[in-house]
């Protein structure tokens, strides 16, 4: 059940103005690291960084770590690495230290085919996980306790382009979301991973992330043949009478219209206030969850874009939001402007 928020305290975001640049370079992929107020910013096969300090940008350098689009980015927080995944196949390292001058330290080979998301441990510093277009997940590691390789296993069970991870706050359960229109439930046992169970879906989908320990959602794409094509967010949750395993349990409509949108922008959510951020065609959509297991929530606000989108509702849209969810960047392929937007809602 949805309402709008009419109340003046609501959980949005205010727009910077004086601090929107231009950029006519495709950026495929942005990161907020607020440790050292740093952005990262995909500028076609490079990088950009910049000082994020007060809602400000300044540029501090131009990182060219691939021969390719830049497509994800990521942090590990405790190591001070920032991790760049490409259309070249490889996931660059480097560490997010002095990036006026900075320290270049490997390029991770694998996979086969573009990286399309890496996503760090939660709990295990020294862990990240990724996925590509060549069907597979990779589980890397920088301790030399468990392997000389980085890489240290590989799941082979989807048979298209995996194009999403996410995986649990305690970190023992990660799910991945494939072109083939499967969902992994992954388990952890000790160092390994496990598939635990399979998923089939009869739509394809953008987006997929946990929400709780025991639960995520899923965003399904909607057939553009459809006269009347509802908005809806799909809430899986353990099995109460097998809790090894996951079942649908409920199609949250959003709204009546929707536009399909490609998965560049991720869903973000934040557990201690109940907020998800995610993208509809033109607009991102912040809604706040009231009651999880009934689907009930409140539409705090709609950030809209383009009125040119509609035209063309697979129009690219990415962003990061910063972990303390003071900060909201975005980048869209239509006004090609770098946006950042500040929280003004309830503290």
């Amino acid at each position: 059940m949805c309402t709008i928020n009419q109340n003046l305290e609501k959980e949005t975001y205010e727009l910077l103005n004086d601090n929107t640049i231009y950029q006519n370079q495709w950026c495929g992929a942005i990161a907020i690291d607020e440790n050292y107020n740093l952005l990262f910013v995909g500028h076609k096969f490079a990088i950009k960084v910049f000082e994020l300090k007060n809602g400000a940008l300044k540029q501090l350098n131009l990182l060219l770590n691939h021969s390719d689009y830049v497509t994800s980015l990521n942090l590990l927080q405790k190591k001070s690495y920032i991790l760049s995944g490409s259309h070249d196949k490889q996931i660059a390292v480097m560490c997010t230290q002095l990036m006026s001058n900075p320290k270049y330290i490997k390029k991770l080979k694998g996979h086969m085919d573009t990286i399309n998301c890496i996503i760090p441990h939660p709990i295990n510093e020294e862990m990240f996980i990724s996925s590509s277009k060549d069907c597979k997940i990779k589980f890397w590691t920088f301790s030399s306790k468990h392997s000389r390789k980085h890489c240290y296993q590989t799941i082979t069970e989807h048979k298209k382009s995996v194009m999403k991870l996410s995986i649990n706050q305690q970190g023992n359960t990660l799910i991945s979301l494939g072109m083939d229109k499967l969902i992994l439930v992954l388990t952890q046992l000790e160092l390994f991973w496990v598939v635990k169970q399979k998923i089939y879906l009869n739509k394809l989908g953008p987006n997929i992330c946990f929400i709780t320990n025991e639960m995520f959602i899923f965003q399904p794409n909607q057939l553009f043949s459809a006269k009347h094509r509802s908005e809806n967010i799909w809430i899986y949750a353990q099995d109460k009478k097998n809790q090894k395993y996951y079942s649908f349990q409920k199609d949250i409509q959003i709204s009546d219209n929707t536009q399909n949108c490609i998965g560049s922008f991720p869903f973000f959510y934040n557990h201690q206030k109940r907020l998800l951020i995610f993208q509809n065609g033109n607009s991102l959509k912040i809604i706040k969850f009231q009651n999880l297991e009934q689907g009930v929530f409140n539409i705090e606000q709609i950030i809209i874009f383009s009125n040119q989108i509609q035209n063309n509702p697979l129009s690219f849209i990415c962003g990061a939001i910063s972990n303390d969810w003071k900060y909201l960047v975005t980048w869209d392929k239509t006004s090609f402007l770098l946006q950042v937007r500040k929280y003004v809602g309830i503290e």
